[in-house]
C-alpha cells in the first residue's frame, strides 16, 4: 500500500513519463529514470569516470545537473572538467543520492566521493586547476567530497603572472 501511494505522489510530480522500472530490494523502492533531463530534479546519474568528465563536453552539459551513484576514482592525471570551454558548471553537481523505504517512509542517503583527483602540471598549462575550471555564479556543488587528492605544481615567473588559480573544487568559484 504504501508504494502504491509513494507512486501515485510520484507519478502526479513527474507526469509518470520518467520511470522505466521499480523494483524492492531490502524494502527499499528504488525508481530507474528512463530519460533523465538535467535538471535540479532529475539529474543525470554519474556513475563512471567517464560520466564525469562528459559533464565538460560543451555548454550544453556544463549547464545541465549531475547526481553521483557510486564512489569514482580518477586513474590518470585530471584535466578539469570545463577545460577548454567558454564557461565553467553553470548547473550542478552532488555526492548524494536517496533511496526512498517503503517499509518506514524513509529516505537512506548515500554519499559518493572522488578519489584521487590528481594534478601534476607538464608543459601545456593549465589556467584554473579543480575538479572543475570554474564554478560559475549559480553554479552548484554539494555533499561531495574529494578524498586523496593533490596538485603538484611547480611555478615560474610567467605562469604566477598571468594568473593561474589552483583549487579542489575549482580554480575559480563564483557560484
Amino acid at each position: 500500500e504504501d508504494k502504491v501511494n509513494f507512486l501515485d505522489q510520484y507519478t502526479k510530480l513527474t507526469g509518470g513519463d520518467l520511470l522505466e522500472a521499480v523494483s524492492i530490494w531490502e524494502d527499499c523502492l528504488a525508481i530507474t529514470v528512463v530519460s533523465s533531463d538535467g535538471t535540479k530534479l532529475n539529474p543525470y546519474h554519474v556513475s563512471s569516470l567517464a560520466d564525469l568528465k562528459e559533464i565538460g563536453q560543451n555548454e550544453t552539459t556544463l549547464s545541465k545537473y549531475y547526481v553521483l551513484t557510486s564512489d569514482i576514482t580518477v586513474s590518470d592525471n585530471w584535466i578539469p572538467i570545463g577545460e577548454g570551454q567558454p564557461i565553467g558548471l553553470k548547473g550542478g553537481l552532488s555526492g548524494r543520492y536517496e533511496f526512498f523505504y517503503v517499509k518506514n517512509n524513509t529516505i537512506k542517503e548515500y554519499r559518493y566521493k572522488i578519489k584521487n583527483l590528481n594534478y601534476t602540471n607538464s608543459d601545456s598549462l593549465l589556467k584554473n586547476f579543480g575538479l572543475f575550471t570554474k564554478i560559475e555564479r549559480g553554479g552548484l556543488v554539494e555533499d561531495l567530497e574529494l578524498v586523496y587528492s593533490y596538485v603538484n605544481a611547480t611555478f615560474n615567473y610567467y605562469e604566477v603572472n598571468n594568473s593561474m588559480n589552483f583549487g579542489g573544487l575549482a580554480g575559480e568559484n563564483e557560484g
